[in-house]
C-alpha cells in the first residue's frame, strides 16, 4: 500500500513543500494567514498611545516649571513681606508706614537692606547735631528733639541710625539744596537686632549734597550705668538723684539717635532743660540760660569741636563745685556734695588735676584746647575714670580724700564660703584641747612659689631726696620679673626637713614620687618615730585616689584638713621667713636662686620652727572667737607707714 493510501484512510492530506497555491500563504492556510494580518494594526495603535504619552510628558513638563516659577515669585515676596513684619513685630509701636510701595522705583537699595549689616552703611556722613533734651527726675524720664546734618557720600534711598530703647515719635527728612522742602518718606522701622532706625525715601538722596533729619523721641533714665543713666547718694539722711552719661564705647545710641560709630565725628550743640533745683553740665560753657516760669529751667551749651558719639556727656544734679585757674587761663572745677566740697574732701583732687594738666601742657608744648575742664564725681561705678573732654565724670568715692586717713597695704586673706567658715571652726573646736606634744608628732607640708626678685620689688627705705639712686636704696629688677621657681617642703617641731624644687607641672604621679623621695627621709632625718602624722592640704593631686590609696599602703596617718585654710599652716611663716633671707642673698638668676634656697632653708633654726609649733593652740583658739572669717595672725603684716596719700572715702 502506497503512503498516500495510507494518508487517504487517515483522513489527511499532503501538499508538497515548494508549492504555493491560492489557498496558502507563506507556506500556511488561510485562517493562519488571516490571523496573521493584525500586525501591522498593532503597529499603528502603539504609534498612538506613544505620541499621547509623549505629550503627557510635555504638559507635565511645562506645568512644573510654571509652578517652579510661580512658587519662587512667592517666596520672594513673602521672605520681603516677612522681613517687613518682623520688623514691624519687633518694634511694637514704632514701626510706622507712610504711603504705599513705589512699583517703579528703583529697588536695589531695598533688596540690599543695609540695616541688616552690623555696621552703618558708609553712603551718609553726620556734619552736626543739634539736641534738645527735657529731663524729669521725678519720673526718671526724658523727651527730646535731634535735627541732624549730613552729607551724601553715595546716592541712597536709606537713612540709617543707631537708636537704642528709645521711642521714636516723629520724624522728618529735610533737604538743604537748590530745591529746598520736606522730602517723602516712604516707610520707616526699627530693625532691633542691630540697634538701628532705619527710614526709607520715596527718591534718591544725591551725592555731594546736604540733607537734615529731624526726630522726636523719649525714653527712660536707666539705672545700668550705660548710656544716660541716674546714680544716687545719701546726703543729710536723704537719698538724692543725679543723671549723667556714659556714652563709651558706642551707648550714645541709648540717648539720642545717631551715627554712633567712631569713626562718624560732628559737631555738636546742646539744649538741656530741667527743674530749676538742678544744675546741669556738658562739654562746653554755657551760652545762654532761660528760667521759664513753670520752674524749670533751659541751658544752651556752646557748639562742641568736632568729635565722636562717645565724646559726648552731660550730667543734671544739684552739686556745688570749687574751682582753681591753671597758669594759661583754663578754669578747673570739681562738682560734687555740698558737704563733701565744704569738708575739704575734693582739694586734692582738685589741685592734682591743676598740676598734671600744666604739666602735660608743658611736656607735649600742647595748650588745652578747650575753654574749662569740669569733674563730676558719681557712684556705683566700677571703671574709676572717664573723661569726656571738659566734662571729666569719676567714680565719687575715688576723687574724695580723708586727710585723717592713712595709706595701708591691704591684707591677704582665703576667699572663704560659708561652708568653709564652718569647717573651718570645726577644724579648731575638735582640736582646741589636743596637747602640745600632738603638734609635735606632725610633719607639715605645703608648696610655694619663689620670685627671683620678690620681696625686693616692694622694699621701703629711708632716704633724702637726691640719694634716690644710691646703691643702698636700689633694688635690681629686670623685664617681666626675671621668673620664679615651685618649691616643696616640710617641717616638723624638730626642725626642717627636705626641700625640693618642682620642674614643669605637678600631677599625682610626680607628687607621691615627691612624698616617697623626700618625705620619708626627713621623717627618718628628724627622728620623728612612730605615731607622725602628715600634715598636707586638699589640693586635687593630694587627695587624688591614688595619692590616698599610697598613703594608706604606707600606714601614714594623714591630718584632716579645711579646704580654703592657707594661713592655718605655720609652713607659711618659714616660706616668708625663706622668702626674707633670699631678698637678703639677691640671687641673679634662677640657678642661683635655686642653691640659696637650699641654703638658707638648711639655715633656718630648729629653735624657730619648734615655736612655731609651740604657739600654734593659741593661734586655733584666736581663729575660734573670732567666729568669722579667717584672720592671719600667723603671717607677717604687710601694711607700712607712708607718706600721706589719696584713700578711697567709704560715703
Amino acid at each position: 500500500m502506497s503512503l498516500e493510501d495510507k494518508l487517504g484512510n487517515k483522513g489527511l492530506s499532503f501538499t508538497p513543500m515548494g508549492i504555493e497555491d491560492n489557498n496558502t500563504r507563506n507556506g500556511l492556510s488561510d485562517q493562519w494567514a488571516d490571523s496573521m494580518v493584525v500586525r501591522p494594526r498593532t503597529t499603528e495603535r502603539s504609534i498612538t498611545v506613544h505620541k499621547k504619552l509623549v505629550l503627557g510628558f510635555a504638559i507635565s513638563i511645562l506645568t512644573l516649571i510654571v509652578v517652579t516659577a510661580i512658587a519662587v515669585l512667592l517666596s520672594v515676596r513673602f521672605e520681603e513681606c516677612a522681613g517687613e513684619s518682623t520688623s514691624r513685630a519687633g518694634n511694637g509701636s514704632n514701626a510706622k508706614f507712610n504711603g504705599s510701595r513705589d512699583g517703579n522705583g528703583n529697588h536695589k537699595d531695598e533688596e540690599a537692606q543695609p540695616w541688616r549689616h552690623l555696621r552703618l552703611p558708609t553712603s551718609l556722613r553726620p556734619r552736626h547735631y543739634d539736641l534738645r533734651l527735657s529731663v524729669y527726675m521725678d519720673n526718671f524720664t526724658f523727651s527730646g528733639e535731634v535735627n541732624i546734618e549730613f552729607e551724601c557720600v553715595n546716592s541712597t534711598k536709606f537713612i540709617v541710625l543707631h537708636t537704642d530703647r528709645l521711642e521714636v515719635e516723629k520724624v522728618a527728612v529735610y533737604s538743604d539744596n537748590k530745591k529746598p522742602g520736606v522730602m517723602r518718606i516712604h516707610r520707616q522701622f526699627h530693625y532691633r537686632a542691630n540697634q538701628v532706625y532705619v527710614i526709607a525715601l520715596h527718591r534718591e538722596l544725591k551725592p555731594m549734597r546736604t540733607y537734615k533729619v529731624n526726630i522726636t523721641f523719649e525714653a527712660q533714665i536707666e539705672s545700668e550705668l550705660l548710656g544716660f543713666f541716674r546714680s544716687s547718694y545719701m546726703l543729710q539722711g536723704e537719698r538724692r538723684y543725679m543723671a549723667v552719661t556714659q556714652f563709651s564705647p558706642t551707648h550714645a545710641r541709648k540717648a539720642f539717635p545717631c551715627f554712633d560709630e567712631p569713626i562718624y565725628k560732628a559737631t555738636f550743640r546742646v539744649i538741656l532743660r530741667h527743674d530749676a533745683s538742678y544744675l546741669s553740665l556738658s562739654n562746653m560753657p554755657v551760652e545762654a540760660s532761660i528760667s521759664d516760669d513753670d520752674g524749670w529751667v533751659t541751658n544752651h551749651f556752646s557748639r562742641t569741636p568736632r568729635m565722636s558719639t562717645y565724646y559726648l556727656a552731660w550730667a543734671v544734679c544739684n552739686f556745688t563745685y570749687r574751682e582753681v585757674t591753671t597758669d594759661s587761663g583754663v578754669v578747673i572745677r570739681l562738682y560734687a556734695r555740698p558737704n563733701a566740697i565744704q569738708s575739704g574732701a575734693g582739694d586734692y583732687a582738685l589741685h592734682i588735676t591743676k598740676r598734671l594738666l600744666q604739666f602735660y601742657e608743658d611736656y607735649f608744648k600742647v595748650k588745652y584746647s578747650l575753654p574749662k575742664l569740669e569733674a563730676e564725681p558719681f557712684h556705683q561705678w566700677s571703671s574709676g575714670v572717664v573723661v569726656k573732654n571738659a566734662d571729666h565724670q569719676s567714680h565719687l568715692p575715688a576723687s574724695h580724700r580723708n586727710p585723717a586717713l592713712l595709706r595701708v597695704d591691704t591684707r591677704k586673706v582665703p576667699l572663704l564660703k560659708p561652708a568653709h567658715v564652718q569647717a573651718r571652726l570645726k577644724f579648731a573646736n575638735d582640736h582646741l584641747d589636743d596637747p602640745e606634744e600632738e603638734w609635735e608628732k606632725v610633719m607639715w607640708s605645703d608648696e610655694t612659689k619663689i620670685e627671683l626678685f620678690g620681696l625686693n620689688s616692694t622694699r621701703r627705705v629711708w632716704r633724702k631726696k637726691k640719694d634716690e639712686y644710691n646703691p643702698k636704696n636700689t633694688i635690681p629688677t629686670v623685664k617681666h620679673g626675671g621668673g620664679n621657681i615651685i618649691l616643696w617642703g616640710c617641717f616638723s617641731a624638730k626642725g626642717t626637713g627636705r626641700l625640693h624644687r618642682i620642674e614643669g607641672r605637678m600631677d599625682g604621679a610626680m607628687y607621691r614620687e615627691i612624698l616617697a623621695n623626700n618625705l620619708l627621709p626627713s621623717v627618718r632625718a628628724l627622728k620623728m618615730g612612730r605615731g607622725w602624722v602628715f600634715q598636707h592640704d586638699n589640693d586635687p593631686k593630694h587627695t587624688a585616689r591614688a595619692t590616698k590609696e599610697w598613703l594608706r599602703k604606707k600606714h601614714l596617718k594623714v591630718l584632716e584638713w579645711p579646704s580654703q585654710s592657707p594661713d592655718l599652716n605655720p609652713i607659711e611663716n618659714l616660706w616668708r621667713e625663706l622668702k626674707v633671707r633670699i631678698a637678703q642673698r639677691q640671687p641673679r638668676n634662677l640657678k642661683d636662686l635655686e642653691e640659696v634656697c637650699m641654703e638658707e632653708w638648711a639655715k633656718i633654726p630648729a629653735a624657730v620652727c619648734a615655736n612655731l609649733v609651740k604657739t600654734y593652740r593659741k593661734q586655733t583658739k584666736a581663729r575660734v572667737s573670732t567666729r568669722h572669717s579667717p584672720l592671719a595672725t600667723n603671717v607677717a603684716p604687710s601694711d607700712h607707714r607712708c607718706p600721706r596719700l589719696m584713700t578711697v572715702l567709704s560715703l
